[in-house]
């Protein structure tokens, strides 16, 4: 009776078949979505010297003939030109005016031409 009653529950029903459904995909398609994402890219080596040595690259903005890269470590603020030769860096670390502490983001608003750093320090 046991046996009879684990085989009628063990049946499937129309709406199980339903659900089981086997959908057949070409694996062997190649899929690129760079290609669709992006347009161009290319790799402009940064020009190295002393004062532009970069340890960790949080962001880079693109603004004209310019990259602006925040290094999150040093906390510094390099500029560099679209063949990536270092011009200079922006803002000075201290505790005296003008000065900042640490930058934890930037945003450089080329319209008005400014620099907004931001800094949970003050």
């Amino acid at each position: 009776m046991g046996i009879i009653l684990i085989a009628c529950a063990c049946k499937s029903t129309p709406q199980q078949e339903a659900e089981g459904k086997v959908y057949q995909v070409d694996l062997q398609k190649k899929v690129n979505p760079f290609k669709e994402i992006f347009s161009k890219a290319e790799i402009i080596p940064l020009e190295t010297v002393d004062s532009s040595l970069i340890v960790w690259i949080k962001k880079v903005v693109p603004v004209g003939d310019e990259l602006y890269i925040h290094d999150d470590w040093a906390n510094k603020l390099h500029v560099f030109d679209k063949n990536g030769k270092y011009k200079h860096k922006i803002g000075r670390r201290g505790q005296g005016p003008g000065e900042y502490l640490n930058m934890q983001d930037c945003i450089v608003d080329a319209s008005n031409n400014d620099i907004y750093m931001l800094s949970i320090f003050g």
